[in-house]
Order: C-alpha cells, then structure tokens, then sequence
C-alpha cells in the first residue's frame, strides 16, 4: 500500500512518499484494520484499557463479553452461573443470558485469552471514532481533496504544487509529514527544505527540469 523511499534525490519518490505520509495517517485514523495494527504494536500484551486524551475504553470487560458469548450458561440455585445444563441430581438447569448477571463480578479473575482482546479492538475503534474524529475529520477533509487532486494530475507540475500544499497539512498534535514521514523513509529535514525553500532551491534546476519535461 505504501512506497519506502529509496531515493532521497529522486523528486517523483519524493513526492509519493509525502502523500503515503498523508495516506498512512488517514488510514491509521479512519481505517479500522490500519487503527488496530498501529495500536496493537505500541504493547506487547494488550491492557484492559486503551485510550488517549480523547477516549477510553474498557477493552477487558469487551473481551470477557467476546469470551463469554462462546458458551452456553445455566442457572444453578447454590452456584450460579454453571455451563453443565443439569445439576447434580439429573435436574434441568434454566439457560440464561450471562450479561444480566454482571459478568465482571461473575467471572473476575479470569485469563482472557489475548486473542478475545484483539477482537474487542474493533469495538474499541468505535469509541475512538466517537471520541476523535469530531476533532479529526476536517484534517481527513483536507487530506482527501489533495490526495484526490494528486491521484487524479497528469503533469509533473501539478505534483510539485499539490505536494506543496500537502507539506502545510498539520494535524492535532503537529505537522503530519514530521510524524508520519519516517514510516515511509521520508526524512523531515527534507520535507521541510521543500516546503520553506521549493522545489528548485531544494534539488536544483537541472533536476527539477528533468522532472517536469524528461
């Protein structure tokens, strides 16, 4: 999906790398598959709450309901919640939801495979979308209008000027190429050479004429 840069020198690379800067943060903001991976490699065992300044998320009790939910549960008069549907004596125990008990206190204690974790972080996503994405989606806006602009240009031109405005894109905590860059090989000193000096001042004429006209 994305490009590593190789070629610090090769202003076409250059440019594709700020807009996968650009992409990789949509993706890691909006993309659930994208939002779990990024989240899932900051520990090395899931905790039993993820969230940041602007959500946060029981995610054990989330994967306990995820664990639960694979069994069948009956009510036993002495023990409670049991999964044998009889009792000692042969008797037919009544088959119950296992949510209506308080399954926090039911089965405290328990080892939640990690595995019931990874599922409950798309739910988790959904508290973050909630939480974030008001503060988010005009940066996404402007995201997507540049990326489309980029997709869509057939002049090398076009390229140099929409990336300079891509370069210009800050999102809540700072400039996204700065933060996102590295992921795709994209140094910052670099980009930032680009958008504060241009494209000519940055590669020379030669090569920026190379890239425009071949």
């Amino acid at each position: 999906m994305y490009t590593y840069l190789e070629d610090s020198n090769d202003i076409g690379q250059v440019i594709e790398a700020i807009f996968d800067s650009l992409r990789l943060w949509r993706a890691e903001h909006y993309d659930v598959a994208m939002w779990v991976q990024s989240w899932t490699e900051i520990y090395e065992q899931l905790p039993d709450t993820i969230g940041n300044d602007y959500f946060s998320f029981d995610l054990r009790e989330a994967a306990l309901r995820a664990y639960v939910s694979q069994f069948d549960w009956y009510l036993h008069p002495e023990e409670g919640l049991v999964e044998e549907p009889e009792d000692d004596e042969g008797n037919e125990l009544e088959e119950v939801d296992p949510f209506e008990y308080g399954i926090e206190g039911m089965f405290y204690g328990w080892d939640i495979p990690q595995e019931y974790y990874q599922e409950a972080m798309a739910e988790a996503f959904e508290a973050y979308a909630a939480g974030v994405h008001p503060y988010t989606d005009g940066i996404k806006d402007e995201i997507d209008i540049i990326v489309k602009r980029y997709e869509e240009s057939d002049e090398p031109q076009d390229d140099m000027l929409a990336a300079l405005v891509a370069l210009a894109i800050y999102h809540t905590s700072g400039n996204i190429i700065e933060d996102y860059g590295d992921s795709v090989g994209l140094d910052f000193s670099l980009a930032y050479d680009i958008r504060e000096n241009g494209f000519v001042e940055t590669f020379g004429e030669d090569e920026v004429a190379e890239f425009m006209f071949g």
